[in-house]
């Protein structure tokens, strides 16, 4: 159920771990569960296109005991549908990156008199509400994955987490991320003849790209189906100072969004200094990105942070975020020395001057670009020994006795359900 990409995105990130410490599926046998219930998915997009305020509200309401129930109370489609699934074929360990199907699959496996742990994963970072681990013992799940120390502070310290159940977990970027990233040298730059030839190919295979100057600074604007548009007012500003744009390159990637893509590149049809997408596959958006230098976003969620610090594209400059979900993202960003949040369309543009060097940069921005490459690659590295860990502590939840990932003892492979909407 497509509720956000981040809970598919983290879902993706670890099969992605469980593939690699056992591509033969001699241990783990992944099952991946797609809802076909689209209530919940309409809702969302409802909110997200016309009321993106009442985001934030519904994400305060799983502070509270009583907002957690009924938002389990009014899915009831998807809890029969996972009551099916259970029926069907129980799983070894059942995985969620979603709280609401987290609480479907301990309500469906009690109800069936089951017996398999559930583990709930949390995708958002920095510190969370009820709703990520429920009160009530009939709708929490057995073990919980947090992403961030904060998170694992306050499951642990405040909201009494049991040490044994809570793990620590690292998020992989989708392959196509990674392998472009492998063509960066030492310097966690792209080799001047690699970008180019890159650039030159772009520009064969994409015609918005053909006015694409190689020696120009490039910003790209981002935020998924529903957020990039988000971004206008910057791009206003841009379209009000060419002295400035005409200095740069800018992609704006729309996503699903027609209606946006379709008003911009008409506006922009005349100025050769932007190129503007629609929807693009994992590997083209990972092209773009890395010849790009400096991130525009209209959301900040998770899995855009990695693949972004991944390219070592940014500092990341956030414009505008989704309340509730990800209001504690721009403070992690700003922690972890990687990015900034101007909310205000005229500031964006000076901080965009200075971030590219069209005037002199403060001491912040200054700093961000110095230091934002050794910050990205130590985050990026901190992730991956942890991703790393996955599969091992998902052997144990499922009781596999095993001496290393490589064998298992004789007979033992976990069927480990996966799900996120």
């Amino acid at each position: 159920m497509p509720v956000g990409g981040g809970h598919h995105a983290l879902r993706d990130s670890f099969l992605e771990s469980l593939q690699t410490a056992d591509p033969q599926r001699r241990i783990f046998d992944p099952v991946v569960f797609n809802s076909s219930d689209t209530r919940t998915a309409r809702f969302y997009g409802l909110v997200v296109n016309h009321v993106p305020w009442f985001q934030g509200v519904l994400f305060d309401l799983g502070r509270y005991r009583f907002g957690v129930r009924a938002t389990y109370l009014a899915s009831g489609p998807l809890r029969r549908e996972v009551l099916d699934l259970f029926r069907e074929s129980p799983p070894d360990v059942a995985v969620s990156t979603h709280f609401l199907l987290s609480m479907m699959f301990v309500k469906a496996r009690d109800e069936l008199g089951l017996r398999f742990p559930v583990v709930n994963a949390i995708p958002d970072y920095g510190e969370t509400v009820q709703a990520f681990y429920p009160e009530a013992p009939d709708l929490r799940a057995d073990y919980t994955i947090v992403m961030d120390r904060k998170t694992e502070h306050q499951l642990l310290y405040k909201m009494h987490h049991p040490p044994s159940r809570l793990h620590l977990g690292g998020f992989r970027p989708r392959p196509e991320f990674r392998q472009v990233a492998a063509l960066f040298d030492g310097q966690a730059k792209m080799p001047r003849a690699r970008r180019l030839e890159l650039i030159a190919r772009l520009k064969q295979e994409h015609p918005q790209l053909r006015h694409f100057d190689p020696e120009k600074k490039t910003l790209i604007f981002l935020g998924g189906s529903a957020w990039t548009e988000k971004t206008m007012p910057v791009i206003a500003q841009l379209l009000w100072n060419p002295a400035f744009t005409n200095t740069l390159n800018v992609i704006v990637v729309s996503g699903k969004n027609e209606i946006f893509r379709s008003a911009l590149a008409n506006r922009v049809a005349d100025n050769p200094r932007f190129s503007v997408f629609g929807f693009v596959p994992p590997k083209l958006m990972a092209e773009l990105q890395a010849i790009s230098d400096v991130p525009v976003l209209g959301s900040i969620a998770p899995a855009s942070m990695h693949e972004l610090m991944e390219l070592r594209c940014g500092p990341l400059m956030l414009f505008h975020y989704i309340p509730g979900n990800e209001t504690e993202h721009v403070t992690w960003i700003r922690e972890k020395q990687i990015g900034l949040y101007e909310p205000l369309a005229p500031n964006m543009l000076r901080r965009l001057m200075e971030v590219t060097g069209f005037v002199q940069p403060g001491p912040e921005i200054e700093r961000l670009v110095r230091n934002f490459p050794a910050r990205a690659m130590a985050v990026r590295r901190d992730h991956e020994e942890r991703a790393n860990e996955l599969p091992g502590f998902l052997a144990n939840v499922a009781d596999l006795r095993l001496t290393a990932l490589s064998t298992s003892r004789q007979g033992a492979r976990a069927r480990v359900a996966r799900a996120g909407i």
